[in-house]
């Protein structure tokens, strides 16, 4: 219904504004009148509700005939143009002019901004591994959780799982959608022969696994069938690097692979058997952000001869293949699935498969579900494919590169805000013709932008020098592939705007806040304002500084410390025969034996199942004879010959050694088990001391009584692993079972021992190849991580040093230019060289001393939280934080010494006589 005596109404109010900033100011009274009559008339006629959604297209025709007569962007557009280039010109006259001031902003944000370059490439890396499969968020790594009956805080992370557990989850738990198995028989060690026609190599990246593979992972197939190529147990499929290596760029599908697994029969000597496989499909190679390493891919069915049974669980196959932990599962789950519900049921699914198979060994399993694309970061597991990366590295390595980065911001805060009193007349000028404050502020954002982006232009040089070195110290390699990389790549332009801005924030508020009338009278440069938090800003560089060198001394000195450690054990001249050559030998333990000892530079020789500071420690349940089976633990097992504990030096504090016998003669059934307990291991068993525990006898597996093994000896404890690790209860036990071969070398000559050693290995066993390890190196090996850890951390301190004194010392450089006129009268009235250089340094080395102080409270909070993850460490002492604070003064101290002593020695009459 349409009002017969309508009201006034203005049109709505929102069109009306974009209106009046598009028309031109001669235009708008004219157009907005019309619009007003048009809307009126809109009203009469339709209703008030119908012309206000009438009047927005009313208004866009309107628009149209005066969009030509609107404001001029043109000349705005010019006018901000010519500002930037007016602003870009001033900066450049003050980076020329302030030659000093500028090199110290410029390098200390190159420095800054390249290790955080180097940081956010390290982070985009490590953050990248397996993200690159469509299904990584439903796809889940079923890792597992070995604890020990009794006492649930000792807990091992295992990567891999029972071989078959995957099939049977399929087929329980509709959460499940697909699953396939990784196992690997092939190691650095042990690695098998492939062959084709005269190209023989030898490949330690060999994985068995499920046909399912090539449909869950994105590996593109480039050549054959993924559908059907791990069917037949007679395929192989290979990577384009194995097709080139093998095949020089023919076509490998159809052609047949040769391998050889180097298969041994008792006696340790290879039963020559090879297998043909036909190549059946070719892999895009791995990406190198993969957790996965393989060259070939077997199929699954082969294991069932192997393992002598259905490895789905469908026949007849041994019951320890519910427990042993031999491969690598992966579960695909519907999505939306509910992980943790579904992980829930495992107990139940135990209980169905397992029963009690693992908890009468004193251990059992809770699952460890890892989504794919987590793997990586997830936490170091016993048994991965790869080495994985390390959430903590890349937490501390990004707090670094922060502080770092903002060390440097302070020093351009610190120096603009010093200098504050050279560009107050420029400011109160400006004030004067006109320049609103905003102007001002973009002025100053817009000169440390070009400040940062001339030092990113270094520092992008910088990181690229520096990033093969990091990653080397790291144990890592650096791979970037710069056309998938290019997106991340340019998205570091944002560091260098940021820094810009963060660093000239401050100081573009701060120097656009002088009011011109008292600026122009000289009143600025008499007050303090400011002053109060450069010397703070100072304070915080130089505690930061000092944090980084107490943490550096503290990593040195545990170092150290762990290298210098008694470890109760010889490990000098003590050379070690890895497995794969070592149970080779074994057959022919005796000859070799003999023929090394016959030479006088061997001093003895001794074959084991573990060496201290080896991979491969392992242990089972153990409890005393006649005690209930709740007290049985885990006691890590050596099974060793007569003579270790001479040729290790172990001291022997009650009961005798092993004694010299033929333990194959006497068979197994007459042979008594005998043992040598450590200290740890007689304190677990509750014997009061380790007299009282010769003669006692221990069952090992109270359920399934291995043996009973006779204690005859108590040796002093000794570190069988790193001194992360607490010593725990270790048995020697004299048995054949042997994996490591030990020599000890009598003389210095340990060239001509290997050469020696390496002919003998040749003339008893020609086809494996000679490996070998000093016992002391590999030992000392184990604190690479740490060591590498303490080479950065240095590296970090000398940073974090270099961009603090480059602060002090153009502060220290403008504080003596404003105090030459007190220096020279000081002078006139007798003061020395050495009262000026006092009076000048003191506030600086009160400074540094506070910021010492603050940050020792900081530093013994980080230095014993470290600590903490080492089992033995040092007392980390008084001297450490002395040292470090010390250090720090000295330093600054030094690098403020030019100025205040050319302040100190320049003559009073130049200073005197200059306003």
């Amino acid at each position: 219904m349409v009002d017969s005596d309508p009201l006034y109404h203005d049109p709505p109010p929102r069109m009306m504004r974009i209106l009046r900033w598009f028309c031109a100011d001669i235009y708008l009274e004219e157009v907005e009148g019309d619009l007003y009559e048009l809307f009126q008339e809109e009203v009469e006629e339709h209703g008030l509700k119908k012309a206000k959604r009438n009047f927005f297209f009313t208004g866009l025709r309107y628009l149209k005939p005066f969009f030509f007569g609107k404001k001029d962007f043109t000349l705005q557009l010019e006018y901000h143009l010519t500002m930037l280039k007016h602003y870009l010109k001033i900066a450049i006259r003050q980076l020329t002019k302030q030659q000093a001031y500028s090199f110290i902003n410029i390098s200390g944000l190159a420095i800054a901004m390249a290790c955080c370059i180097v940081v956010l490439v390290y982070v985009h890396d490590e953050t990248s591994y397996d993200r690159y499969h469509p299904k990584a968020e439903n796809i889940y790594r079923l890792s597992i959780r070995s604890l020990e009956v009794g006492d649930q805080n000792d807990v091992n992370l295992i990567a891999a799982s029972p071989i078959l557990w995957g099939p049977a989850l399929k087929k329980d738990y509709p959460e499940v959608e697909n699953y396939t198995r990784f196992v690997p028989r092939t190691s650095p060690d042990n690695p098998w022969e492939v062959t084709v026609g005269n190209r023989s190599f030898s490949e330690a990246r060999i994985l068995y696994t499920d046909p399912a593979t090539l449909d869950m992972f994105n590996w593109p197939v480039v050549n054959g069938d993924a559908a059907t190529a791990l069917d037949d147990p007679n395929t192989i499929v290979i990577t384009e690097a194995m097709a080139e290596k093998y095949f020089k760029g023919g076509d490998p599908i159809g052609k047949v692979l040769t391998i050889d697994p180097k298969e041994r029969d008792r006696e340790g000597s290879l039963n020559g058997n090879t297998y043909d496989f036909t190549v059946a499909a070719v892999l895009a190679n791995v990406p190198e952000r993969s957790h996965f390493r393989f060259d070939f891919l077997l199929p699954s069915s082969i294991l069932n001869d192997v393992y002598g049974g259905d490895i789905n669980g469908e026949a007849d196959i041994s019951p320890w293949y519910w427990r042993g932990l031999i491969g690598y599962t992966y579960l695909e789950l519907k999505p939306g699935a509910d992980v943790e519900a579904f992980a829930a049921k495992f107990e139940a699914f135990q209980e169905r498969y397992v029963g009690d198979a693992t908890r009468s060994r004193g251990y059992f399993y809770e699952p460890d579900l890892q989504r794919l694309d987590q793997i990586y970061l997830d936490g170091e597991r016993l048994g991965q494919m790869r080495p994985v990366g390390d959430k903590t590295y890349i937490y501390v390595f990004s707090l670094v590169a922060l502080f770092i980065l903002f060390l440097a911001c302070i020093n351009f805060m610190n120096l603009a805000t010093a200098r504050s009193a050279m560009r107050a007349k420029e400011v109160g000028l400006r004030k004067v013709v006109g320049a609103f404050r905003k102007q001002l502020i973009s002025q100053f954002l817009g000169e440390s932008v070009v400040i940062s982006f001339l030092a990113f232009t270094i520092a992008t040089v910088l990181a690229w020098l520096a990033l093969p070195i990091f990653y080397e110290y790291l144990g890592k390699e650096l791979f970037i592939d710069y056309g998938r990389e290019a997106p991340f790549l340019a998205s570091l332009l944002v560091l260098g705007v940021i820094v810009g801005i963060l660093a000239g924030s401050y100081p573009a508020f701060f120097l656009s806040r002088f009011k011109p009338a008292l600026v122009l009278k000289g009143v600025y440069s008499k007050t303090q304002k400011g002053a109060l938090l450069r010397k703070g800003l100072v304070v915080f560089q130089f505690m930061i500084s000092a944090f980084f060198i107490i943490i550096t001394i503290t990593l040195f000195k545990q170092i150290r410390f762990m290298r210098n450690y008694d470890l109760g054990f010889d490990q000098e001249r003590v050379v070690v025969l890895p497995p794969n050559i070592a149970r080779s030998l074994s057959s022919q333990y005796e000859a070799v034996r003999g023929e090394l000892l016959a030479d006088p530079r061997f001093l003895d020789v001794t074959m084991s199942s573990q060496v201290p500071g080896q991979p491969g420690r392992g242990g089972d349940l153990y409890v005393e004879k006649g005690a209930d089976i709740e007290s049985s633990f885990s006691l890590d097992e050596t099974f060793v010959d007569y003579n270790f504990i001479d040729l290790f030096g172990l001291d022997l504090l009650a009961g005798e050694a092993f004694k010299e016998r033929n333990l194959e003669e006497e068979g197994a059934e007459e042979q008594e088990v005998v043992a040598v307990l450590n200290e740890e291991a007689v304190r677990q068993f509750g014997w009061a001391n380790a007299q009282e525990a010769i003669g006692k006898q221990i069952v090992r597996d109270p359920n399934a009584k291995d043996w009973i093994a006779r204690v005859i000896g108590v040796v002093k404890d000794f570190h069988s692993e790193s001194l992360r690790e607490e010593i725990g209860p270790q048995a020697l036990i004299q048995m054949p079972r042997y994996g490591f071969m030990s020599i000890k070398l009598k003389s210095a000559d340990l060239q001509g021992g290997i050469t020696t050693i390496q002919h003998t290995v040749e003339k008893f066993v020609k086809d494996v190849p000679f490996e070998y390890n000093f016992l002391d190196a590999t030992f000392k090996e184990q604190y690479e991580t740490e060591a590498q850890l303490s080479r950065v951390f240095t590296y970090i301190s000398m940073l974090a040093i270099f961009i603090a004194c480059l602060g002090l010392f153009g502060l220290a450089t403008f504080t003596t230019a404003r105090r030459l006129k007190e220096v020279g009268i000081r002078k006139t009235l007798g003061a020395s060289v050495q009262d000026i250089v006092i009076l000048l340094s003191k506030n600086f080395a009160l400074l540094i001393l506070i910021a010492g102080l603050v940050a020792v409270p900081f530093a013994y909070m980080a230095a014993e939280k470290g600590l903490e993850y080492f089992a033995y460490s040092i007392n980390n002492s008084m001297d450490t934080y002395l040292l470090a604070v010390v250090g720090a003064m000295l330093i600054a101290l030094i690098t403020i010494a030019f100025q205040t002593i050319k302040a100190a020695l320049s003559n009073p009459v130049e200073s005197l006589r200059t306003e």
